[in-house]
């Protein structure tokens, strides 16, 4: 049976197994969920692992008890990824603010006048576009909306994640105590 399938049949005894199971690494997490239920029940048919964890309270408990652990060992993880990518950002927005570097704001400057360049041209109708090279310039257009994107998010941030993140960042840095 496949790792995810088989995980489908444990989330009636640990329901956040659907959180991990359906992300990036949802087949390793999968063959996890599935090896810690085997073990408990001590069986190697996956379906025959959830069968004696349905009927039997304690290896339900000892299942529900290790799937916790584990689940506790991701996040740490996940945190520890985040840490690193925050304290990433900081340096990059401390060095900016020191050097007083303006290289960021005219690469912004650029990017933003040909995202409004491009898009005014292809909107002007000046342009007589085959079907194929309508999917170019589609594809083209698209490329610098989504570097404008990123130049707006960099500079004002994207959501209420983004400030999320800064109070984060202060946190991590010393800067929110």
């Amino acid at each position: 049976m496949e790792p995810v399938s088989a995980a489908l049949g444990l989330i009636q005894f640990a329901p956040t197994i659907a959180r991990w199971i359906f992300g990036k690494e949802g087949e390793e997490v999968a063959t996890k969920a599935v090896s810690i239920a085997q073990a408990v029940a001590g069986v190697e048919d996956p379906a025959a692992a959830a069968e004696r964890l349905r009927v039997d309270s304690a290896a339900r408990v000892e299942f529900q008890r290790l799937w916790n652990q584990h689940e506790l060992a991701m996040y740490e993880a996940k945190t520890e990824r985040l840490k690193v990518e925050l304290q990433d950002v900081h340096s990059a927005r401390r060095m900016q603010v020191q050097t007083r570097s303006r290289v960021p704001a005219w690469m912004g400057a650029v990017i933003l006048v040909g995202f409004f360049a491009t898009v005014g041209f292809v909107l002007s109708g000046r342009v007589g576009l085959t079907g194929e090279q309508g999917v170019l310039v589609g594809t083209i257009v698209g490329y610098v909306s989504a570097k404008a994107d990123q130049v707006v998010a960099f500079f004002f941030g994207s959501s209420s994640g983004s400030q999320s993140k800064d109070g984060t960042i202060a946190r991590l840095t010393g800067g929110g105590k």
